[in-house]
Parts: C-alpha cells; sequence; structure tokens
C-alpha cells in the first residue's frame, strides 16, 4: 500500500500519465488529442492514486493500471482492443526500463524507497530524470513518426481500401 502525497500525485503521477498516453498513441500512429490525452489522464491518475492506496498485494496496481489505461485508449480515443492493450503495455514498459536505468540515481542518494517516499520533494524530484527521458522519448517518436500502426493487419486493409476509393475518384 502505497499513500501517495497530492503534491506528488499532481506533479509526478498525472505528467508522468499524460507522456504515457501520448507514447502509447504516437506508436500506434493515432492522432495527439491533447484534451482527450489530459481528461483521460486525470481519469488514470485518479484511479491510479485510489488502487494505491488499497491494501493490494506489490504489482497488483500495475495490472489494475494496464487494465484501466487499456479501457481508457478504447473510450477516449477509440483504439480497437489489440491496438489499446499494445499501446498500453508499451507505454508501461517504457515507463519500467526507465525506471530501472534510473534506479542507480535512487541508491545514490544513499535512502531508501521508503525513505524517499516518506518525503514529498524527493518523491517528486527523484523521478523527475525518468519524466524528462519518457517525454524526450515521446517528443522524438512524435517528431520522427515512430509508429508500429503500419504492421497492424487490419490497418493495412483499411488503407488499401482508402487508396482503392482514391483511384476509383
Amino acid at each position: 500500500m502505497d499513500k501517495m502525497p497530492l503534491a506528488a500525485v499532481v506533479c509526478q503521477s498525472f505528467p508522468e500519465s499524460v507522456l504515457l498516453f501520448a507514447l502509447g498513441l504516437t506508436l500506434m500512429g493515432a492522432p495527439l488529442r491533447w484534451r482527450r490525452i489530459v481528461f483521460a489522464a486525470v481519469i488514470y491518475t485518479v484511479i491510479s492514486f485510489f488502487v494505491r492506496n488499497l491494501p493490494l498485494p506489490y504489482g497488483i496496481h500495475t495490472i489494475t493500471g494496464l487494465v484501466v489505461m487499456c479501457a481508457l485508449f478504447i473510450v477516449f480515443f477509440r483504439l480497437p482492443l489489440q491496438m489499446a492493450a499494445t499501446a498500453s503495455l508499451l507505454s508501461i514498459l517504457t515507463l519500467g526500463v526507465l525506471e530501472i536505468l534510473f534506479y542507480p540515481l535512487v541508491l545514490a542518494t544513499g535512502l531508501s524507497i521508503r525513505e524517499i517516499w516518506a518525503r514529498p520533494v524527493l518523491r517528486i524530484l527523484i523521478p523527475l530524470p525518468e519524466l524528462i527521458s519518457l517525454g524526450i522519448i515521446t517528443w522524438w517518436c512524435a517528431r520522427k513518426k515512430i509508429t508500429l500502426s503500419s504492421s497492424w493487419p487490419f490497418q493495412q486493409k483499411a488503407g488499401e481500401e482508402k487508396q482503392n476509393r482514391e483511384r476509383q475518384s
């Protein structure tokens, strides 16, 4: 159980959620509709906050987060289930990899995770490099149009149908 202070929710969890949705949409080749992203991130952050406060075994909040994120991709961005699940998994996986890469920074503080969590300022500052890196990755993928959408068979078929309609016009 993790009792996250409101300041950490607003300054760390919410921006992270915005970036996770933006990265997932970018990788799926979907447009970045920022109002929807912000609204979905607010809902995701609130649900995540309450789930973290439940007395659940460690890791259950991650699974719940994946399911909630997938559902929000479907509802707010109308992604098919396969794409929503892939977007959710890739976003959370990227975050996990960044957390592992930046773990030496946590060790360098000489503090345990529990000690960092107990200090709201550290709880916000320690993940900043990871959050900035997630932002850079998201921005770079969007700028370079790095997407996995062309590998989805139903999108290839939809693209072929669109090209056929354009030729007939």
